[in-house]
């Protein structure tokens, strides 16, 4: 099968194919690796953009490198130990912290990377169950109404993550949140 290919278990994982666990771990392994994946691409990019303007790098370059290693490490370890129960929250957990941060530093309300926010209760719910999902969701709302409120309120939080611009950013944005929730949902009924 193609996504056997594509997304191998750890070796010491067999689990039944058809089963729930078959699911879990193969919706937990496609977002690990697509995550990953993503995240060193749009670094690669981010980093060519400015070697070729001839700009200085940034902290959104750093940022990005730091998250591209982070969800790197995960996988390997999830490779490497197949823990699939602390893998599936760390990466639940970790993605929501590092899309809270990269919102709040680039603006909160006014950030053009306010939409990843909508992709971590999806993953949460994907890959650790109900329980973390709904939770997850509920910090999602809360997050989400305290920014308006900060907004509302003259609150301005500053963009220190100032990148190639706006349109970039949010553009990449989207790809990413679409590329997660696409993962999550084409990984779903992988054994059928």
């Amino acid at each position: 099968m193609f996504l056997d290919r594509l997304f191998p278990f750890p070796e010491s994982l067999e689990p039944k194919r058809g089963t729930k666990e078959f699911r879990h771990i193969r919706a937990l392994t496609a977002m690990l690796v697509t995550t990953t994946a993503t995240a060193l691409f749009w670094t690669l990019v981010l980093i060519a953009i400015y070697i070729l303007s001839g700009k200085p790098l940034t902290a959104i370059v750093a940022v990005s490198l730091a998250v591209s290693i982070i969800l790197a490490l995960q996988t390997w370890c999830f490779y490497r130990f197949a823990n699939v129960r602390f893998s599936a929250m760390f990466l639940s957990t970790s993605y929501f912290l590092i899309v809270l941060v990269i919102v709040f530093f680039s603006g909160g309300y006014d950030s053009p990377s306010k939409v990843l926010l909508i992709s971590s209760p999806i993953i949460s719910f994907r890959i650790s169950g109900k329980e973390q999902g709904i939770t997850n969701t509920l910090f999602v709302a809360i997050i989400g109404l305290v920014l308006i409120y900060a907004k509302y309120n003259d609150f301005v939080l500053d963009n220190f993550f100032p990148g190639p611009g706006d349109f970039f950013t949010t553009s990449v944005s989207w790809i990413v949140t679409l590329t997660v929730i696409t993962t999550c949902l084409s990984a779903y009924d992988v054994d059928e």
